[in-house]
Parts: C-alpha cells; sequence; structure tokens
C-alpha cells in the first residue's frame, strides 16, 4: 500500500517503497530523530540520529551471583601473579537464569498465557521448567498457562524429530511421576503420539498432570502448500538483510508457532536463542575447540555473539511481533551473559564443550536427565522446515525461488 510522501521508520516495510538501513554502528540504547530538523540535518550531511545510552546493568547484583576474585597480595617478586578467578558453577549458572525468568515473567498481567518455542531440547526445556516452577510457587500466576508450542512440516510432520523429543521431553518434565498422572496408561499415550500415526492439521493440546496441570503442550502439522505459502511473509519479515533458505526455514517455523500462541491469547513468547552462543553449543565450536584449542572456540563464540543481534534478533522479533505477540529472551539477560562468560572458559580449557555448564545447570535444577543430555539439532532440521524449502519433491521450492522472493520478485 501507499503510505504517500515523507518518512517512514518501520522494522519491514512494503516491496514497493525504496528503504535505507539505519546505521549499522547503532549502540545499545535509544535512538531518538527529531523529525523537525531531519531535512536540514540531511541535507548539511549530518547525521539524523541521537543516541541516548540505557543505564549500565548492576553489576554489583552481577558480582554478587559469582563467586569473588581473590585479590593479588602486594609482593616486590617480578613471578608473582594474579591468582585465577574461582570457577563459576552450576549453581551460579541456574541462579542467574531463574532471576532472568522472574524479570521477564513478573510484569505478565495475571491470567495471561506464556508460551514458549519449544522442540524438547535442553535450551528450551530448561527455559519451560523454570517457568512452569515459577508459575506454581507464585500466586498471581494462578490462573494462567504455560503453552508449549511445536510445529512440524510437510507429510511425516508426526514423526519430525523435535516433534518426537517434544513428545518425550514433555511427558519427562510435566506428566510421568506427577500425582494423577495415570501411569501406564501415560506411557501408551505418549508412545501413540510419538508413532505419529495422527495428523494434527489443527492444533492438539495434551495437558500436565499434578502440579503443572496448567501446562499445555500444543502439537500443529503444517502441510507443505500452506508452509510455501507463508515463504513470502516471511521474507518480508527478514529484509532489509539478503534472504536466504536458512532465514526462511528458521522463521517459517517462528511465523507459524508465534500464530498459534497468538490464537492461543499468548501475548508473551520465550525463546532459548542465545544458549548456543553463550555456552557454545553449535557443532562448529566442539570442532574448533578440538581442531585449535580453547582460545579459537572462544573467539568463534564471541563472533556469534557480536553479530546475534544482526543474523537473528531482527528476524525472529519481526517475524513474531507481526502476530501481536512479544518476543522474549532470557538467556540474553545481562546476568546470563555475565555468568557464562566466566563459566564457559575453564570448561573450554578442559576440552568440555557442547553447552556442559548449561546441562549441568539444567540438571541441578531437576529436570529429568534425558532432557539434559539431549543432543543440539537445528530447528529447520528438527521441524523438517528445510525440506520444505529445499523441495525434494516436498513442494517446488528452490533457494533461486527464494532468492527471488528475497529481491521482491515474486
Amino acid at each position: 500500500p501507499s503510505l504517500g510522501p515523507g518518512l517512514v521508520v518501520a522494522s519491514c516495510l512494503p516491496e514497493s517503497m525504496a528503504w535505507a538501513e539505519s546505521a549499522a554502528e547503532f549502540r545499545p540504547g535509544i535512538h531518538v530523530c527529531d523529525l523537525s530538523t531531519f531535512k536540514d540535518r540531511v541535507q548539511a550531511g549530518e547525521g539524523v540520529w541521537e543516541h541516548y545510552p540505557l543505564p549500565p546493568p548492576d553489576t554489583e547484583a552481577i558480582t554478587q551471583l559469582l563467586p569473588p576474585i581473590p585479590s593479588t597480595p602486594q609482593s616486590d617478586s617480578a613471578t608473582q601473579h594474579a591468582a585465577p578467578a574461582p570457577e563459576v558453577s552450576p549453581s551460579h549458572v541456574l541462579l542467574a537464569l531463574r532471576r532472568a525468568v522472574h524479570r521477564r515473567i513478573s510484569c505478565i498481567p495475571p491470567g495471561k498465557s506464556v508460551g514458549v518455542l519449544f522442540s524438547g531440547g535442553v535450551d528450551c526445556a530448561l527455559l519451560a521448567w523454570l517457568y512452569a516452577q515459577h508459575m506454581s510457587q507464585h500466586s498471581t500466576h494462578a490462573q494462567s498457562s504455560l503453552v508449549l508450542c511445536s510445529v512440524s512440516f510437510g507429510p511425516s510432520a508426526g514423526t519430525a524429530p523435535d516433534r518426537l523429543s517434544a513428545i518425550h521431553s514433555f511427558y519427562a518434565m510435566f506428566r510421568e511421576g506427577q500425582e494423577g498422572d495415570g501411569g501406564a496408561e501415560v506411557e501408551v499415550e505418549r508412545d501413540t503420539l510419538m508413532r505419529g500415526e495422527v495428523s494434527h492439521t489443527t492444533p492438539f493440546t495434551i495437558h500436565g498432570s499434578g502440579a503443572y496441570s496448567f501446562v499445555r503442550l500444543v502439537l500443529l502439522d503444517i502441510p507443505s502448500p500452506l508452509a510455501c505459502q507463508a515463504v513470502p511473509i516471511v521474507s518480508a519479515q527478514v529484509r532489509p538483510h539478503p534472504v536466504s533458505v536458512m532465514d526462511v526455514n528458521i522463521g517459517t517455523v517462528f511465523h507459524h508457532a508465534a500464530c498459534v500462541l497468538a490464537s492461543l491469547d499468548c501475548k508473551v513468547v520465550v525463546s532459548g536463542l542465545g544458549a548456543d552462543e553463550i555456552f557454545g553449543g553449535y557443532k562448529r565450536h566442539g570442532t574448533i575447540l578440538r581442531r585449535d584449542g580453547p582460545d579459537a572456540a572462544l573467539k568463534e563464540m564471541q563472533m556469534d555473539i557480536d553479530r546475534l543481534w544482526e543474523r537473528n534478533l531482527g528476524r525472529d522479533d519481526r517475524i513474531v511481533s507481526q502476530h501481536g505477540v512479544e518476543l522474549r529472551l532470557p538467556y540474553l539477560d545481562p546476568e546470563v551473559i555475565a555468568v557464562g562468560a566466566r563459566a564457559v572458559p575453564p570448561r573450554l580449557a578442559r576440552d568440555e564443550g557442547d553447552k556442559v555448564s548449561l546441562r549441568e545447570a539444567a540438571a541441578l535444577s531437576g529436570l529429568p536427565s534425558p532432557v539434559c543430555d539431549r543432543p543440539k539439532r537445528a530447528a529447520q532440521f528438527g521441524s523438517r522446515s528445510a525440506k520444505v524449502v529445499r523441495g525434494n519433491g516436498t513442494v517446488a521450492l528452490t533457494r533461486e525461488d527464494v532468492g527471488r522472493i528475497g529481491e521482491g520478485q515474486g
């Protein structure tokens, strides 16, 4: 649609409009453009944005989470070295995550539901576990629901890896061993779902038991044509960055999950984004660790963190927000980042990768061990959205098609 002449500041724009991306050197804070002086500044070649920095993180609160770094005694010896910082324990990681969860749920009005993008992996499962524990212990959330959403794609959606792990993790966390769980009947129910014999083309809901009866797992199978129809919508939210097949794969998962959660009256959606970057969860982190050592692995992780805002955050936030839902990311809480920065290096120095600090914190929280130990799987492969975009007989959509869509050609 035509928006008329003038300046439009937006996350995404109609394909027909010319655009220019804001300066990439934006720093954290609030950036204000004064429209009354905008034209004069542009003509003079001056910058149009004023930067108002946010208050720095509460370093005192962060420091209190961590074991103190011992001071170095005064000495005339040239060989005197600073004492190494005490290693951060799983309890410190868990405490930081609990505080991050509390901050992101305390402002949600009573009775409102919280959604979680749920694949059954340790990142999202730990967040769901901590949210469920918090909600069960606070009366302000007595009428609220915690909705875990699993979407899968294509004709074999019911047996997609993430669908199976989501069902398995949900039953281990919120059904098995809970009061009134039904015993053997629960196992039969779980095994029937994991065979994937029934297609869930409309949302199918499973409820938790006992103290976690307010937790729901919602399953939805997305047929290939419907997934294909969403590609232009997803691509529009990826721009102004170049649209890649991976962006469409991952964005398609977020798009359909957010749509389901919005229809279930969730105003907030929680994602495990950031856990792999902070705690070293990508396969290449382990490869670099074994090949080049811990310093190289830390450098790779820092690169991932530095570009996270550009490669992932804008895309995911825009895709989720278009459904009227707010994306919240506990792993990117400043305290969690600070704790991770202390927890990970000594583990890498001992050749311990694969998010071992986070997995140990998850075990300490009481998360069932099969969930804590579940290996990482990329969302686009676990949900089988990658098969939808790449073709292989599912839909006639190729990389070239995605490129044309990304350029606004169809």
